[in-house]
């Protein structure tokens, strides 16, 4: 886990990640999401996630089998995401056994949703790391040359994708049918998870305030049930 997250704070990088990465139009954000399935069926892993990291937060604008509470909130604290190594330092991260990894062992979030292996690359655009496209399991799993080398070239679609979407400025129209459409397929997912939200006590605030950029004291509601249990230990 990391305790000093200065280095995701550039201005330049944030620039980029706030015209290009946290809320892709809806139909990128579906080929996204069918390309994190693709990536996931490519290295046969039941989990791969598209990630951008604002300057406090790990937000997943597309991903494939995400569950419970963290499906709904696509979004993490970033001293909890291995996604913020990859971040950080340019670099690939993998994890093939969790149990012999010394930064991330006793990372409670892994823990609370078994996850036992990771590998994740860098997501670029106008050469500044924005986030990564990963994959996690819940077994230890040796990566090979070739299952990074999925990852990195679903990175590349990746961005070619939210540089084309984010290419010019959203019209005031744009906006509010964007703003629109993701109240209604919020909504949806309340409706069709409430059941799972009431039985783990999330908060209803939390699900209305967050919407891709979210906010800090939101982000401390989720820091807290990450670090003190609360529904992660139900």
């Amino acid at each position: 886990m990391h305790e000093d997250l200065a280095g995701l704070g550039s201005l330049e990088r944030l620039r980029v990640v706030r015209q290009y990465g946290t809320r892709p139009r809806p139909g990128t954000a579906a080929r996204l999401n069918e390309l994190t399935a693709s990536v996931a069926q490519q290295v046969g892993l039941p989990i791969s996630t598209l990630s951008v990291l604002t300057e406090r937060a790990a937000v997943y604008p597309a991903f494939h089998g995400l569950s419970g509470w963290l499906r709904l909130v696509r979004t993490v604290p970033a001293e909890f995401a291995p996604c913020t190594d990859v971040v950080l330092t340019g670099d690939a991260y993998v994890i093939d056994d969790l149990e012999r990894d010394r930064r991330h062992r006793d990372n409670p979030l892994l823990r609370r949703f078994a996850i036992a292996s990771y590998a994740g690359v860098p997501l670029r655009l106008h050469q500044q790391v924005i986030g990564t496209v990963c994959v996690m399991g819940r077994d230890p799993h040796t990566f090979t040359d070739r299952d990074l080398q999925v990852l990195h070239d679903a990175a590349a679609e990746a961005a070619d994708l939210l540089h084309r979407d984010g290419g010019p400025p959203r019209t005031p129209a744009e906006l509010l049918r964007e703003e629109a459409d993701a109240q209604r397929q919020e909504a949806d997912r309340v409706a069709g998870d409430r059941a799972l939200a009431q039985s783990r006590a999330i908060d209803q605030a939390l699900l209305r305030q967050v919407k891709g950029q979210i906010g800090g004291e939101v982000l401390d509601q989720v820091k807290g049930q990450i670090k003190g249990g609360g529904v992660l230990n139900r």
